[in-house]
């Protein structure tokens, strides 16, 4: 943006003030005459000020192309993304069904087969812990019957 030009506050006119009494002509006859006396008084420093608008003017212009041309590109992503949305919604209508109770409710019987599978497993895991224990004590149990038959085979040769 252009520097905005330095102004003279000093050399501002000073707006003039209005009657307290509205209703009195004399008054608001001579606030008239400082209004019109002011308005031109304003019109001097305009000059200053319309070179400014029209720095301002020109580089807003200039703004305006290269946001019109951003813009542009911006429109042509926005509807590529909106055809990969419709795609999308497509792809999640074919999957999921219409209506998103039916995603809803296969989400909920999911999670309900989840919870038991979890509980499947975890008995699953204790009947392993369980048959590990027995397999343990069937070869000890093996363990003592060889022994026994040992012993008598050992009494069987003496006798």
């Amino acid at each position: 943006m252009p520097p905005v030009p330095a102004i003279d506050m000093s050399k501002m006119p000073k707006p003039p003030v209005a009657p307290k009494n509205p209703k009195d002509k004399v008054a608001m006859a001579k606030f008239e005459k400082d209004m019109e006396a002011f308005g031109k008084q304003m019109e001097a420093f305009e000059p200053q000020m319309k070179e400014y608008e029209k720095q301002v003017e020109a580089i807003m212009s200039q703004r305006a192309e290269v946001y019109e041309k951003e813009m542009a590109k911006y429109e042509i992503a926005m509807e590529k993304f909106s055809a990969n949305m419709e795609k999308f919604n497509y792809d999640f209508n074919f999957k999921f069904g219409d209506d998103s109770k039916d995603y809803e409710n296969s989400m909920k019987q999911y999670e309900q087969d989840m919870k038991q599978y979890e509980l499947d497993m975890k008995q699953h895991a204790k009947d392993m812990k369980q048959h590990e224990k027995n397999m343990k004590q069937h070869e000890k149990d093996m363990k003592q019957r060889e022994k026994e038959m040992k012993e008598m085979e050992k009494q069987n040769k003496k006798a």
